[in-house]
């Protein structure tokens, strides 16, 4: 597959449903940013990265990660 290709597809596999939010989800990465807990030295993550990370962990779930998207 071309890179345009792998791309669209795993845009596809993930999808675009995020959750419904009731707090700020900002104030929450905010928060665990100034403290220092996300692992790896990742010094804050954005809104559409936590969503995103959501949205792939949901897919995973329930489907296993197709071989052609694998790098």
């Amino acid at each position: 597959m071309e890179y345009e290709e792998v791309v669209a597809a795993l845009e596809n596999f993930i999808g675009d449903e995020s959750p419904r939010m009731i707090g700020n989800l900002g104030n929450g990465l905010y928060a665990v940013s100034e403290r220092g807990l996300w692992p790896d030295d990742v010094d804050s993550v954005s809104e559409e990265q936590a969503l995103l990370c959501w949205r792939l962990v949901e897919k995973l779930r329930c489907a296993d990660f197709p071989d052609e998207l694998r790098p």
